[in-house]
Parts: C-alpha cells; structure tokens; sequence
C-alpha cells in the first residue's frame, strides 16, 4: 500500500515516495511519466524512493507502484500526483536594505549572499535595490534542483544600469541559461536545451538609470 505521499500531492519538486509491502517482496518499483525508480528496502517491508519530476507536464500525473513478490506475483496500487510550475521556484526583492543576506520570497529557501562588495543603495521601484561594480559583485544563491529547466525557463529581473560597459550577467546559471546586458545594452537571454544554446535578444537597449 502506499502510505506517502498523500493523494492529489501539489509539487514541483522531487518528492519521496513511501510503500508498505507488509510481506517480504523481490522488489519495489515507483514508476511516473515513463520514469522508473527502485524502491529501497527498509525495515518492516517498507519501500521508499525519491522521485524525480523535472520532466513530467504540468497538472496530474500517475505515480505507479508496483510490488513484484517472491513467487512472481505482482501487486500495483496508483496515486494521482499534481504538478503545478505557476508560481516562481525564487524571488528576491532586495528590499532589506541592509545586512549581507537577502531573502528569497516564495517560501522554497533560496536566500542570497551579498559578495565582493555588492551593497545596498536606496533607488529603484521601492527606493532598496544592490549596486554591483560591474567586476565580480553578486548576490550568489545555492544550487537547487528547484533551478533545473529542462522544459523552459522564465526569468525577469528590474534594473538601472548607470553606464554601457562590458557584458553583465544579470541571472546567470552556468551551462543551463543567463540574463545579460550586452555592451550596447541590449538584453541576451541564453539556454541551452539539449546543451545547444539558444539565444534571443531585444532590438532596443534597456534605458540608462
């Protein structure tokens, strides 16, 4: 039976299945969108197995257990599972107005790290926004899977260039996809499905601040 998640489980991120075989059993499978994952044998008979869902489509997908016992019966039980990519996986504000950190909205525990001297400045929509020198200043956020885009990617970000210069990441996930500004001030969006870059860019610059 399974005994997690529950049913109709809302997610965008990989989650842990749980089964209770309540007998001994060869093997566990949890199989979703084509994607198949051992189970891993605990006490009591009990399955678990992380779940990836990085290549499922939006809305319900069937999470399929199927327990394979030791004479060659074959036991499966399914649970609906939710995928739901709406709202964002991080938003940073920068609203603090001080201190190193800043703090990632959405609740999924992406903060940012000030570094190399990016500091508070009080311009922009709220009058809080991050200065960056244009060198090696950021805001550096962990990596996540919450960060993977195999499907596509959206990305927005509001900014006051003060000069032209050399090409400045503006989002920037290494080998996945950027946001930039280009020396003329346009902006360069970058991904790379299959690991081939695509890449769009505007036919304006974005306006000096």
């Amino acid at each position: 039976a399974i005994t997690a998640p529950l049913a109709n489980l809302t997610t965008r991120r990989p989650f842990t299945a749980v089964a209770d075989a309540s007998e001994a059993v060869d093997r566990v499978e949890f199989s979703i969108g084509g994607v198949t994952v051992n189970g891993t044998a605990g006490a009591n008979d009990i399955y678990t197995a992380l779940v990836p869902v990085n290549t499922l489509p939006e809305g319900n997908n069937t999470l399929t257990v199927t327990a394979y016992g030791l004479l060659g019966e074959v036991v499966t039980q399914t649970r609906m599972i939710v995928i739901d990519r709406s709202t964002p996986v991080a938003r940073w504000p920068f609203d603090e107005g001080a201190g190193q950190t800043t703090a990632d909205v959405t609740g999924n525990s992406h903060p940012g790290a000030l570094v190399n001297g990016a500091a508070w400045v009080a311009i922009g929509q709220f009058a809080k926004a991050i200065a960056f020198d244009g060198v090696d200043a950021g805001v550096r956020v962990a990596d996540s899977d919450d960060f993977d885009a195999s499907a596509g990617v959206s990305m927005a970000a509001w900014v006051a260039p003060a000069t032209f210069g050399a090409p400045q990441s503006v989002i920037y996930r290494g080998g996945s996809y950027t946001l930039s500004i280009e020396s003329d001030g346009r902006v360069t969006t970058v991904v790379y499905p299959n690991g081939v870059a695509a890449v769009v860019q505007t036919l304006a610059p974005v306006p000096l601040n």
